[in-house]
């Protein structure tokens, strides 16, 4: 028996120092911190310390992220508010059609990402995936570049993620003619709203450039002359 209370006692003694000495070292703070959050602490540190990381880091790293997307958009918000400000600045209905449907396409694959959310990766991947030539690709880059610069404008995104995509390489290849038959089937099924820019293409020798760049507050479709 009393070797029993001897034991208890001496337990209790190493208990009390135990106590005493995290108290020092910690101060009152270290002893009433809460066991999971200690736990999560000691998985954040194991998980960061292969990259030479600390839990303060990651918190600062964290919350500039939180900082810069706090003012973010949806993607097909910015791409409304792009072509509106476009059309409003007297651009021509093909170009803002084929602005629309292009970033369309792109706002379709990333619908759950905001304009801070898109990365350069995200942008390398899906112009690699749209299977298209590298001309058709690099306009697509174009208007994406077009659409993250006017973001920034607008606070929606800190930088634009398009300028280190990679721009494909054009291959030199004979430029194809269309006979007679095959452009009048192209303008027979083609979109109202890019006949004109078909039809001044064809017949008028301008270049894509050229024709995005005409006058839209002509309604060339009905006028039907240049």
């Amino acid at each position: 028996m009393a070797e029993k209370v001897l034991r208890d006692t001496r337990r209790s003694q190493n208990l009390r120092t135990t106590a005493n000495t995290r108290l020092l070292n910690e101060g009152l703070r270290g002893i009433e911190f809460p066991a999971w959050l200690r736990l999560s602490a000691e998985r954040a540190y194991e998980a960061l310390l292969p990259w030479g990381k600390t839990i303060e880091d990651a918190l600062h790293f964290y919350l500039a992220h939180l900082e810069k997307t706090k003012t973010s958009a949806p993607l097909q918000k910015a791409i409304d508010e792009l072509i509106k400000v476009r059309r409003e600045g007297g651009r021509s209905d093909v170009y803002c059609y084929a602005l629309k449907l292009r970033l369309g396409r792109f706002s379709g694959d990333f619908s759950d990402k905001t304009t801070a959310d898109i990365s350069t990766a995200d942008i390398d991947s899906w112009l690699a995936g749209l299977g298209v030539a590298p001309g058709t690709r690099n306009t697509y880059r174009r208007d994406l570049r077009t659409l993250f610069s006017f973001c920034i404008t607008r606070g929606y995104c800190p930088e634009n993620p398009v300028i280190g995509s990679q721009l494909a390489k054009a291959i030199d290849s004979p430029i194809g003619v269309l006979t007679p038959d095959q452009l009048s089937i192209l303008l027979k099924n083609a979109n109202p709203l890019v006949v004109p820019y078909i039809a001044i293409g064809a017949f008028a020798g301008l270049l894509a450039a050229e024709i995005e760049r005409l006058d839209g507050s002509r309604n060339l479709s009905r006028e039907r002359f240049l």
